[in-house]
């Protein structure tokens, strides 16, 4: 909900998201992201006055490119007009191009990201689509085609992978989502904000689970209580 997002931006909180996923995501980007913009431009006011300057994360769901006729040219404008608008706050885009196999289009990416580079856009690309197995992080990590990559433990089989996997992406100086699906219950919450005290990663999500401003609460409170 765009008009109430910046209220569940506070203390603790790295990022805020929102997630065009689904059915009905291609309405809500709109053909070369027009609609997607308009939004933003309601959304900028309202994050313009907070301090530190917040991260907007767009999770995208690869309606960018699906929008745009996959022309790398048309993803970078919409990504010009999305950052001139939110400056100073910083913007994520999450997985802007995936192929046909529901995984990030390499070369879609390496071009778009190429086109950030000339333009020395501040944008960040996050990866997440496709990323379910150690091989899978390593496969993407030597496409250097993102800035981050989301990592979810209940996906990649446990906390043991996913410290391997962060630990590969740390040393390809690639930064680090810890991803929140796939948990359902309150002791795995525990369980990722102790994994986050550790791995330090670049933003924490909140658990599918604990959905809300009283979903973000209560994980404001767990991290506080485990770093005291």
């Amino acid at each position: 909900d765009v008009p109430t997002l910046p209220h569940f931006y506070g203390p603790g909180v790295a990022a805020a998201g929102i997630s065009f996923a689904g059915s009905d995501a291609g309405e809500s980007i709109g053909a070369e992201a027009v609609a997607l913009q308009s939004a933003i431009r309601l959304l900028a006011p309202l994050l313009a006055g907070l301090a530190p300057p917040p991260v907007l994360y767009l999770d995208l769901a690869g309606g960018l490119a699906t929008q745009t006729g996959r022309q790398s040219g048309k993803m970078l404008g919409a990504l010009w007009g999305l950052e001139r608008l939110l400056t100073p706050a910083r913007l994520w885009i999450g997985d802007p191009a995936i192929d046909a196999g529901g995984r990030s289009d390499h070369g879609l990416l390496h071009l778009l990201l190429e086109l950030l580079r000339a333009r020395k856009m501040e944008t960040q690309i996050v990866a997440r689509a496709g990323l379910h197995t150690l091989t899978d992080i390593e496969e993407m990590l030597a496409a250097k085609v993102a800035h981050l990559l989301v990592i979810e433990p209940a996906r990649l089989g446990g906390l043991n992978q996913t410290f391997a996997a962060a630990e590969w992406c740390r040393t390809r100086n690639v930064g680090v989502i810890l991803g929140g699906a796939g948990w359902g219950a309150l002791t795995t919450a525990e369980m990722m904000v102790q994994a986050a005290l550790a791995l330090r990663p670049a933003a924490l999500e909140t658990p599918h689970f604990l959905s809300g401003a009283a979903g973000l609460l209560l994980m404001q409170r767990l991290v506080a209580a485990a770093a005291a």
